[in-house]
């Protein structure tokens, strides 16, 4: 995929596997080719810092509790699986915005966990985008988002509480840039019961209107929409990364 003259984006395959700590880790996540040696190696860097720390229970386990699962599965191996895959929900010469799915199971548990996780990369400057810089300064953006999202929420019927948003909000935000509007996402079990998944909410441009910045209009200023990677015909072979 093509983003502009300086940027190409692939697809490679992650997967790191380790007996000794018996977890199994697979997935698909983007590798940026750029004319630009640093940008590149910024873009391709925050992705692998981000694969490691959303696995680092499983890679880097608290002694304690590996130990307690090791006594209750002794033979068990592996002890935690996860598998993932991205989407590219908006893309443009200034920036990108990745989310990233995946499913959990640690062995013994009643179900796996699903989860979403996500990057938005400014591409001109070279760094991660963080979600306050989309905003005015000193506007109280996550009480709005609370707001927002509990709305959004109650109108799919999922059954929530703002205070349960509220405490996951303040817990961290997975979030997305799109055309349409900023992306919330919220992982299974996270503010509703779990047999409703994961969920997310798209929250219009025109109800954040008088707390954004002009940031997020220069970001949104040009480029193709991009809504999902439906097909990898257009990505290079992929290839393998064991370990970061």
């Amino acid at each position: 995929m093509i983003i502009s003259h300086a940027w190409k984006l692939s697809t490679r395959q992650f997967e790191a596997v380790s007996h000794k700590l018996k977890y199994d880790i697979k997935g698909e996540y983007p590798f940026v080719h750029a004319s630009s040696y640093h940008q590149g190696i910024r873009f391709n860097r925050e992705i692998r810092s981000k694969i490691a720390k959303q696995y680092r229970y499983a890679m880097r386990p608290k002694l304690k509790e590996f130990r307690e699962q090791i006594r209750a599965f002794p033979k068990q191996d592996p002890l935690e699986t996860a598998e993932f895959s991205y989407e590219i929900l908006f893309a443009s010469q200034e920036g990108l915005s990745i989310r990233f799915h995946d499913v959990i199971y640690s062995y013994g548990a009643a179900h796996p966990l699903e989860d979403y996780f996500s990057m938005n990369f400014n591409l001109k400057r070279g760094t991660v985008l963080q979600l306050a810089t989309l905003f005015k300064s000193k506007a109280r953006y996550r009480r709005r988002l609370v707001e927002l999202c509990t709305k959004g929420l109650d109108d799919q019927g999922v059954l929530t509480r703002p205070d349960v948003i509220a405490a996951e909000l303040r817990r961290h935000i997975e979030w997305n840039i799109t055309r349409e509007g900023l992306v919330v996402n919220f992982d299974r079990c996270a503010v509703s019961a779990c047999m409703g998944g994961e969920h997310s909410v798209i929250i219009p441009y025109h109800d954040l209107a008088n707390i954004l910045n002009a940031r997020l209009d220069r970001l949104l200023s040009n480029g193709p929409r991009i809504n999902t990677l439906d097909s990898q015909t257009d990505y290079h072979a992929p290839k393998t990364a064991r370990a970061f």
